[in-house]
């Protein structure tokens, strides 16, 4: 069974094929010692949850977008919420030294999230879905 991580092989997929303009299916199974269907799944979570461009070609996949890149940073739905739940923690902490670098490194978060996940923080004064709270 593999000790790698379902990020750590997408980040290697993605690698595997912006340096080397493919991957093969052996290539995956031989590198991270799963069963094949681990590696389908990692595909089309690629393909559904990050939108990668992936197809597959003479049983190599590669990317039809050349230009697409990873997100810099993945979440899961139970991150996201935590990540929203501590805007609320940190209302506790306004008056101290920390709220303005923590207030910042969370609005820098939120930032990145893409357009496909909506977000509102009222105590921040961020999101991108408006008048409504997660």
């Amino acid at each position: 069974m593999s000790s790698f991580t379902q990020l750590e092989r997408i980040n290697w997929i993605h690698n595997k094929i912006q340096n080397s303009a493919y991957l093969t299916k052996d290539e995956y199974i031989e590198k991270f010692e799963v069963h094949e269907r681990t590696f389908y799944r990692d595909i089309e979570k690629m393909k559904c949850r990050l939108n990668a461009p992936i197809e597959l070609k003479d049983d190599k996949y590669s990317y039809s977008d050349k230009m697409f890149n990873l997100p810099h940073y993945l979440l899961s739905e139970e991150e996201l919420f935590s990540l929203v739940f501590s805007t609320n923690l940190l209302d506790q902490y306004k008056d101290s030294p920390i709220y303005t670098t923590v207030k910042n490194i969370l609005c820098k978060l939120f930032e990145n999230l893409g357009e496909d996940i909506q977000y509102f923080c009222p105590n921040l004064n961020i999101g991108n879905k408006k008048n409504k709270k997660i």
